[in-house]
C-alpha cells in the first residue's frame, strides 16, 4: 500500500516560515553574542593583563628588596668588625707617612687608601693609620663585590676608602664632617645608632650619584665615627629594561616620594651641581602615567575622572629608598589583538546561522512524518509479540490522540507481561547484592562495626575483632566508648551531640587493646547512619582505618623539622616560631623577654686542626652547658654552624620605666 502525501509548497510551508525566522533570530543573536563575547574578553584581558603586571611590579620590587637588605647586612657586619677590630687593637704597626705639601698625610696600597689633615694626626688617630690598613686588607675584596665603595670617616676626618684611587681627588680643604654621609650617623641625628639608607645624592669627592649605607661606629660607647658602602645610581637603575620579559608591550619605571622619575646618571640631564646635592630626579611627561604615580602616592585623593587612564599600571614600594617600583603596559597595544578578530567572529556567526537555519528546515520538513513513521512501527512491534513501548509523543492534535490512544493500550499489554520479571529479576539482584555486601565486609581490610541507633555494638568483622584482640561475643551490646583509650573517654560526648546534629562523624581517636591494656593505636574512624525508605535511623556504621604508623611518621617528621639532629636543640625554623610568640607576648604587655645570641671564637681552628668530629663534640657540650643553666620554659637554639641563640622568657615587666637592654 502506497503513502499518499499532499504536502504545501514554497513559502506557504510552515518549514520554510520557521526556518526563516530561526534564521534572522539566530543572526541578530549571535551578532549581540559576539560583541558581549568580545566585550567580556577584552575585560579578562585586561583584568588578566594587570594581574600580571601588580604581580611584575611585586617581583621587580622584591627582587630590589632582597639585593638592599642583602647588601645592608654586609655593611653592618663590616661596621661590626671595623668597631671590634678598633677596640681590640692597642699598637700600631709599621711608619707613619710625613705630610705632603698640602700638609695632609696620605697613605695608600693595592687594597686601599688613607688620608687625615696633619693638624689631626696625634697618638690615637696615628693608630688608625695601620689598623685600618690591615683590616682593608681583609675587607676591601669583599665590599668592593657588592659596593662601588667601601670607606670609614672618623670624627678627626680620618678616612679610609677602597678602591685606593677615589682618594686621589680628595681636596685638603674639604670636610668630611660637614658632608651628608657623616652627619646622617652622628649621634645628634642618629640617637638609635641605628644603620640609615641616604637618599640619592652627588658624592662630593667620587663626583658621582650615589645612595650610601650608614652606619654608626661606635667604641666602648662613644662614637667615633661612621663606615660608609656606596652604591651607584646606575647599578640600582640598570636592570630596569630587563623586568617585564613576558610581553614585548612592558614598560618600567622607577619613581621617588616626590612623582619624579628615576633614571640611569647617562640618561639625565643635570647641569654641574656641588657636593651633597640630592638626585632630583626627572619629571614625567606622559599625563597618563603622571596621573596613576598621584593616585599611588596619595590614595586618599579622588581620581582624576578627566584622565585619560590608557595604561595598565602597578606599582609597588621600596622597603628602604622611599621609592616605588612601576610597571606599565599600554592598553590599546594590548587590545589591539582583539580588534583583529571581530571581522572574523561576525562571519563566523553569519555561517553558523545559515547551517542551523538549513537544519532546523530540515527537521520541520519532517517532523510530522516522523511522529508518524514512529507511531506506525509502534504498531508493527506490538503486532510482532514485542512489548516494549516506544516513546511517542503526547500533543493536543490528531497524532497526539492517536498516540495517546495506543500508548494506553500497549502498557496494559506490557504491565502484565513485565510486572513478573521485574519482580523476579529485583529480588536476585537484592540476594546478589546482599551476597556480595556480606563478603565484603567480611574480608574487608578496614575495621567495618555496625551499632543500633543509641551506639550499642552489633557487629564487629573478623578484621577488626583481631586488631582490638577480642572476641565478638564479649563486645556485642556494649557501648561505643568501651573501645576508647582512657584519654578519649571526653570524645564520647562530642561524638554523640555530632551525629545528632549533624547525622555524620569523623575523626582520628585513640583505641585500647581488650586483651592488652597497655597497648594503643590510632585508627580513622567514620561514622555514618543507616536508614530505611522513609528516613528512620535504623543503625550507624562505623569504618576503621589503623593509622598508628601515620601518627608515629608525623610525630617523627615534627622532630626532624624543629630539632637540630646533632645536638638535639631547637632548629632556626622553631626558634623563629618562638621568637614571633615572645614578641607578641611582650607588645600585649604580659612580660619582658630577653633574646641572647652568640657564636664561638675560633671554631673553625678547631675543625680544622682537630677534626669535625672533635668540633661536633664541643658543640654538643655546649648543647648539654646550655641546657643545663637555663630553665625549661626558655628557648634554647642552633641557629647553623657555631651560632646559637637564646629566648630568656617570663620576665616580668619592671613597675616604674622600662628598661632597654643593648
Amino acid at each position: 500500500m502506497k503513502d499518499v502525501n499532499t504536502k504545501p509548497t514554497g513559502m506557504n510551508s510552515l518549514g520554510l516560515k520557521f526556518s526563516v525566522v530561526v534564521f534572522i533570530a539566530i543572526t541578530l543573536a549571535g551578532l549581540v553574542f559576539a560583541y558581549a563575547v568580545l566585550w567580556l574578553q577584552e575585560q579578562a584581558l585586561s583584568e588578566q593583563q594587570l594581574a600580571a603586571v601588580q604581580r611584575t611590579a611585586k617581583n621587580y620590587a622584591r627582587q630590589l628588596n632582597t639585593q638592599l637588605d642583602d647588601k645592608e647586612e654586609a655593611a653592618i657586619l663590616a661596621s661590626q668588625v671595623i668597631g671590634r677590630y678598633l677596640t681590640e687593637q692597642r699598637r700600631a704597626a709599621g711608619n707613619i707617612p710625613r705630610p705632603d705639601r698640602d700638609n695632609m698625610v696620605r697613605q695608600q696600597d693595592s687594597f686601599s687608601a688613607a688620608a687625615i689633615p696633619a693638624a689631626n694626626l696625634n697618638t690615637n688617630t696615628s693608630l688608625l693609620f695601620s689598623h685600618s690598613q690591615l683590616l682593608w686588607q681583609q675587607l676591601s675584596p669583599l665590599m668592593l663585590q657588592q659596593f662601588s665603595a667601601f670607606y670609614f670617616v672618623s670624627a678627626h676626618q680620618f678616612v679610609r676608602v677602597a678602591p685606593a684611587d677615589l682618594l686621589q681627588q680628595f681636596s685638603p680643604q674639604h670636610d668630611l664632617t660637614a658632608d651628608l654621609f657623616y652627619q646622617e650617623a652622628i649621634p645628634e641625628n642618629n640617637p638609635a645608632k641605628l644603620p640609615r639608607w641616604t637618599p640619592v645624592y652627588y658624592h662630593p669627592i667620587w663626583q658621582e650619584w650615589v645612595i650610601s649605607i650608614l652606619v654608626p661606629v661606635y667604641v666602648k660607647e662613644q662614637f667615633i665615627g661612621v663606615s660608609v658602602a656606596d652604591l651607584e645610581l646606575s647599578e640600582l637603575t640598570g636592570n630596569i629594561s630587563n623586568i617585564g620579559y613576558w610581553s614585548r608591550h612592558t614598560q618600567t619605571l622607577l619613581f621617588d616620594a616626590a612623582g619624579q622619575a628615576v633614571t640611569s646618571p647617562g640618561d639625565i640631564n643635570i647641569s654641574p651641581v656641588a657636593g651633597n646635592t640630592l638626585y632630583p630626579g626627572e619629571p614625567i611627561t606622559q599625563p597618563a602615567l603622571r596621573e596613576h604615580i598621584r593616585q599611588t602616592l596619595q590614595p586618599s585623593l579622588p581620581a582624576d575622572v578627566s584622565a585619560d587612564h590608557k595604561y595598565l599600571f602597578a606599582a609597588a614600594p621600596l622597603k628602604h629608598l622611599n621609592w616605588h617600583a612601576a610597571v606599565y603596559v599600554d592598553k590599546a597595544e594590548v587590545m589591539a589583538t582583539l580588534k583583529q578578530f571581530r571581522g572574523h567572529v561576525v562571519v563566523i556567526f553569519i555561517a553558523v546561522a545559515v547551517a542551523l537555519a538549513a537544519l532546523l528546515h530540515l527537521i520541520s520538513y519532517q517532523f510530522v512524518l516522523k511522529r508518524l513513521n514512529r507511531l506506525s512501527g509502534a504498531v508493527v512491534k506490538l503486532s510482532r509479540g514485542d512489548i516494549q513501548q516506544v516513546s511517542l509523543d503526547n500533543k493536543k492534535d490528531e497524532i497526539g490522540v492517536l498516540n495517546r490512544a495506543f500508548t494506553g493500550m500497549s502498557a496494559e499489554i506490557a504491565q502484565l507481561v513485565t510486572g513478573l520479571n521485574a519482580r523476579i529479576a529485583e529480588k536476585e539482584q537484592a540476594e546478589r547484592a546482599a551476597r556480595k555486601l556480606s563478603k565484603a565486609v567480611s574480608f574487608s581490610s578496614s575495621g567495618i562495626l555496625l551499632t543500633d541507633p543509641h551506639l550499642n555494638i552489633e557487629y564487629l568483622n573478623p578484621f577488626l575483632t583481631d586488631l582490638l584482640g577480642c572476641d565478638e561475643r564479649s563486645v556485642v551490646d556494649q557501648p561505643l566508648n568501651m573501645l576508647l583509650a582512657d584519654e578519649m573517654e571526653q570524645l564520647s560526648a562530642e561524638i554523640t551531640q555530632t551525629l545528632h546534629e549533624r547525622q555524620h562523624w569523623r575523626g582520628d581517636i585513640l583505641l585500647q587493646h581488650q586483651k592488652l591494656p597497655a597497648r594503643q593505636f590510632w585508627v580513622s574512624l567514620a561514622i555514618a547512619p543507616i536508614r530505611d525508605e522513609i528516613g528512620t535511623l535504623l543503625n550507624y556504621v562505623c569504618a576503621m582505618q589503623d593509622i598508628s604508623f601515620i601518627k608515629q611518621s608525623q610525630k617523627q617528621m615534627e622532630h626532624l623539622a624543629y630539632y637540630d639532629i646533632l645536638t638535639g636543640l631547637a632548629n632556626r625554623s622553631y626558634f623563629r616560631d618562638q621568637l614571633r610568640k615572645a614578641i607578641a607576648m611582650a607588645h600585649r604587655g604580659y612580660y619582658n623577654f630577653a633574646l641572647l645570641y652568640f657564636d664561638l671564637d675560633e671554631f673553625k681552628r678547631i675543625n680544622d686542626t682537630l677534626g669535625h668530629d672533635a668540633g661536633d663534640e664541643l658543640l654538643k657540650e655546649v648543647a648539654r652547658r646550655l641546657t643545663s643553666r637555663l630553665r625549661e620554659e626558655d628557648t634554647i637554639a642552633r641557629l647553623g654552624g657555631d651560632e646559637f641563640a637564646v629566648i630568656l622568657s617570663g620576665i616580668k615587666r619592671p613597675s616604674a620605666g622600662i628598661n632597654h637592654c643593648r
